[in-house]
């Protein structure tokens, strides 16, 4: 049985994000369906890790990720990554988030 592309967006549009996220591991179809859904509000991360994973996901598809996100609030604690090129993460974020309405960063 194969759902309509319409439907599973609709569907999404009721969904919690958390579900969203655990639908989108199932296929490729419903990837590409959650992202609006994914990346609508507020984005917040505070830790390091959970920020380069947040980079390494938007920048695996950048075409099609980036024009969905709007706003993020990044605080991290001081410090240093341990992660050498997150620098570079940091700034290919960047480069990407041309859509982005709203930015706050503590660090």
């Amino acid at each position: 049985m194969v759902l309509n592309y319409d439907v599973l967006i609709l569907v999404m549009s009721f969904s919690q994000r958390c579900d969203i996220g655990r639908a989108m591991r199932s296929c490729r179809t419903l990837c590409a369906a959650g992202i609006p859904y994914l990346l609508d509000g507020t984005i917040e991360i505070r830790s390091r890790g959970k920020f380069i994973a947040f980079c390494l996901f938007m920048l695996r598809d950048p075409q099609h990720r980036f024009p969905y996100l709007r706003h993020l609030d990044i605080s991290l604690v001081s410090g240093k990554f341990k992660t050498p090129h997150a620098g570079r993460l940091f700034t290919m974020l960047f480069e990407h988030a041309q859509r982005l309405e709203t930015l706050k960063v503590f660090h």
